[in-house]
Formats: structure tokens, sequence, C-alpha cells
């Protein structure tokens, strides 16, 4: 396979960055407005300044216009914050910093969002499809029409930042969390709808050498690049996340209810992508649970490194020993009550151990995708997690294992997935709406895709 090569800017912290020019477009409505920016921060080479990612404005009193920036100054302590700024008046400023939202190099796709009309709340910002701040602020944004529009520094080429650029974008609106996630898994590709600019890493240099090449539907803000230097690089990647259960404690879980598709009695089948950890002395690492008093509950036994499934009164099913606890892992169980039929796959491979006859009562009770009581949970991390009211069978677990987020959908009642990872929900795709609420866990960046999709 052969990797698209495309561009990337690189602003080196001192005389680089790119300008576009004012235009009536760069004015967007006084209510509200998005800026959107994928790039590299490397938190080492910006320790101890401050930088501005997208801006339009400065640092003079006619500061006015908008601005996301890094700021990592000793002066202030050691904070590498993003802050979203938007401008009313001189000293009337909406102000929404997020301390410690980098905390290591890499590259981080940026969204800041304005909708006065929403009252409260109306300033939000985004760190790679996942909301991480909102404030409030009552003002309109009010522009300066002289300042231009800068990627990697404030206007007039103030406060420029160490950083890689492969896209810089403004919206007239205010995208929903659904599209600020759709534009994180298409990194060349956003929606158009309001764009007013769109530079993106597949029109770097273009039409001519040192031009940012705008495609939105305004198709007019190019930008110049002004003494930063542009490399080849293969493409930056669908963004895609990962949630991370970071401790041992019960309350880290993903809550997905008790609706009537999740209410299962007969033939079942669950799968999950993990990569576990070490977290002895802990009993067991629970993967689902739908458990009171009677139900199911599936999971890894700590101490026997063996994957089982209880079903109301004992174990229906129990893997092989053995489980790679620092790579990632497609597990599977399958059971059919009234049957020694139940199997457990690893990784496509049938690593069933033992069988018994037992029932499945649906009890009433909330599905959690880790734990709901005091056993640890996955202990590290999770890409998707998909509930079937049938029995897969050996093809199909092979094919899910290739396609983690383009699972068969016959009988799937519940999926989990990469793509709908984002916001304050885990989104269900089954087209079921068994939404998962987080709780404790930690939405985070892997870069891409488990596997092909």
């Amino acid at each position: 396979m052969v990797q698209d090569t495309y561009k990337r800017v690189w602003t080196n912290g001192t005389t680089a960055y790119v300008t576009v020019p004012s235009h009536a477009s760069l004015l967007p409505h006084a209510d509200y407005i998005t800026l959107e920016a994928r790039v590299y921060i490397d938190i080492n080479q910006n320790y101890g300044r401050m930088g501005g990612i997208l801006t339009k404005s400065n640092t003079a009193s006619d500061n006015l216009g908008y601005a996301i920036t890094y700021d990592d100054r000793q002066s202030i302590g050691r904070t590498r914050r993003l802050e979203f700024n938007i401008y009313h008046a001189v000293g009337d400023i909406g102000n929404m910093p997020v301390q410690n939202a980098i905390t290591e190099s890499g590259w981080y796709h940026i969204v800041a969002t304005y909708d006065r009309t929403l009252g409260s709340d109306n300033m939000k910002l985004f760190l790679n499809g996942v909301r991480i701040g909102v404030a409030n602020y009552a003002q309109t944004i009010t522009y300066n029409a002289v300042r231009d529009v800068e990627v990697g520094a404030f206007s007039l080429g103030i406060f420029p930042l160490w950083a890689y650029f492969a896209q810089a974008g403004i919206y007239n609106r205010a995208l929903t969390e659904a599209e600020i996630n759709y534009n994180y898994l298409h990194p060349n590709n956003p929606k158009r709808q309001g764009l007013v600019m769109s530079l993106v890493q597949t029109s770097i240099d273009k039409p001519a050498a040192g031009t940012w090449r705008d495609v939105s539907p305004q198709t007019g803000n190019n930008g110049t690049i002004t003494n930063a230097t542009t490399s080849k690089y293969p493409a930056i990647s669908a963004g895609r996340n990962a949630l991370f259960f970071p401790t041992a404690a019960g309350t880290n879980s993903v809550n997905c209810g008790n609706g009537a598709s999740l209410q299962i009695s007969g033939t079942i089948s669950m799968e999950i992508f993990v990569k576990l950890a070490e977290i002895s002395p802990q009993a067991c690492i629970i993967f689902g649970r739908k458990f009171n008093a009677t139900g199911w509950e599936w999971g890894f036994n700590y101490p026997s490194r063996q994957i089982y499934l209880f079903s109301d009164t004992g174990y229906c099913v129990t893997s092989v020993t053995g489980l790679n606890l620092r790579s990632w892992s497609h597990i599977v169980v399958t059971h059919t009550p009234g049957a020694a039929t139940a199997k457990v796959y690893v990784n496509g491979i049938d690593k069933t151990a033992a069988q018994a006859v037992r029932p499945l009562t649906d009890p009433a009770a909330s599905l959690y995708v880790s734990s709901s009581i005091s056993y640890a949970p996955i202990g590290g991390y999770c890409v998707g997690f998909h509930l079937y009211n049938r029995i897969l069978t050996p093809e199909e677990v092979a094919y899910n294992y290739r396609h983690p987020n383009n699972p068969k959908r016959r009988g799937l009642v519940l999926n989990l997935s990469q793509e709908s990872l984002y916001g304050t929900q885990w989104q269900d795709l089954s087209g079921n709406a068994n939404h998962g609420t987080i709780t404790g866990a930690i939405a985070k960046n892997i870069a891409d895709s488990l596997t092909g999709d």
C-alpha cells in the first residue's frame, strides 16, 4: 500500500507564520463562530512561551477579534494550557483557559466555538473531538477589520508558536459536537456549511509556492506562508479515540441504560476491543455487566488468566489460560441459554476451555461497559463494544476482528466504536439509542484506527 504524502507547514517559533488578509467573510456573525486547527505541538520547544494557534487579533489596545493560543510561560507556572478568547472591547474579553490541556507532544485537532444565543456555556473548547472546557460570556464579538488572520502567531507576527500545521478553518456558525467529531475523523474533508476559510493539508503550496490555498466555498481566503517552511509528510490520519479507565475504582464505567433492545434472555454475543493493564491484585476485570441477583457478567479473571461469562448462577464458559495484557485484543463470547455451547474467541481464534448449561435472565438492570461494582474495570484502553441478540459464527467473528468500526449489522443492538467516542457520551451507532454515559473514564487520542475498516 502506498501512503499518500502531502505537506505540512512548520512555524519556527520566531519569524514564521501564515497570513490570511482580512476579508468581509472573516468577520463572521457577532453572536457565533467556530475556529479549527490541526497542529503538532511540541511541549519542549514551546516551554516558557505563549504562541498563537489561530488568531485575528494582536496584543495592543485594538486587540479585537478572536484567538486560540497555547501558553506555557514559566512566569505563570507550567500551565501547558489551551486558551480561547473572543474580544468585545478593550478590557472586555471572553476568556476560556484549560490548564494542562496539552501534556504530550503530538498532533492535535483543536476546535473552539462561541454561540451567544445559548445563554450559558456558550464558549466551548474541544480537543481531538472531546469537549474539554466550557465558559460563559454575554457580549458580541467585535472585529478589527484591519487585522489579518494568522496561523502560528498573533496578528503582526506577535507571539509565534513552534509547531507543524496541517489544517486551519473558520466557520460563521457554531458547529455541533457531532460535526466537530466528523471533522476530527475527516481531516481533509470538513463540513462545508458556513465554512469561510479552509486551509487543509492537500492545498499547501497551491496554486503557487508559498501559498496555502483556501478550499472553502468562499475560495478566496488564501494564506501566504511567511518564513515558514513546507515539507513532505504522510497524510494526517483520521483521528481515533480510545476510552481509558485510569484506576481500579468501580466508578469508572460506561452506563448504557436498560433499553428494550438490551433486555436479552435468549441467544447473545458480545465483543470488545481492549488493551489491558497489569492491575494486580484485583480479582477480575469487568468487560460488561448486566446483573442484579440474576443476569450476566463478562470479564477476565486476573489470578487464573481466564476469560469468562457468568450467567445467573454460574459460569457458562471459560477460556484457556493466557491473554497478552499489553497488546490490543479482540475478545468475543457467545452463549445459548440451556445449552453447553458457549464460545470464547480471542483475535478471531476459538479459545474455549470449558462450557456448562446455564440459563440467561434479563435482570431489568442497566448494562455497564466496564464495572458498576467494586471490581477492577478495564484498567487500560477500550475502543469498541458490540452486543448482539444472536450467535455470531466463527466467520463473522473473524470479519469483525478485521473491521472494528464496521461490524456485522444483523442482530446488533449496541455498537460503540472509535468513531462514536466524543463529547459527554459514547454514542451507540446501532440505531437503538443505547448511548453510554461515561463516568470516571477518559477519552484519549491513539491516532489511528485499530485495524483496517
